[in-house]
């Protein structure tokens, strides 16, 4: 919920898009996801709910933020990625070839990492 709000401006647990309605689950009441999209993206994984086979759906609402910058949690730790180029999103013609930069905070993690795509 803390992540959501940051991101959103709504307290919220749920990444996905909309709202889950109790009758596609079988939920006492509907589960209220992310409503719009917001200047910053999220991205999700960990290795264990994966295996488990419960790994939470991030919805495109977070996937495809305003600008290119996006918050990772990856096994439990928190990171971020992001493209010097703003049209990055906004002009499909920028996607054959962009870089990305991703810093994770950790005392380990020296030097920059640029992934060219």
């Amino acid at each position: 919920a803390l992540l959501s709000l940051l991101l959103t401006g709504r307290a919220n647990p749920q990444l996905f898009n909309g709202t889950l309605d109790s009758s596609e689950d079988g939920l006492e009441r509907p589960l209220q996801g992310i409503l719009s999209r917001g200047d910053v993206g999220c991205l999700y994984w960990s290795r264990e709910q994966m295996d488990r086979g419960l790994l939470p759906q991030v919805g495109s609402m977070l996937k495809t933020p305003r600008f290119p910058v996006w918050v990772c949690c990856i096994n439990g730790t928190y990171s971020v990625l992001f493209s010097l180029n703003r049209s990055l999103l906004s002009d499909w013609r920028m996607e054959h070839q962009f870089q990305l930069f991703y810093y994770n905070g950790q005392n380990s993690h020296k030097t920059t990492t640029r992934l060219t795509v």
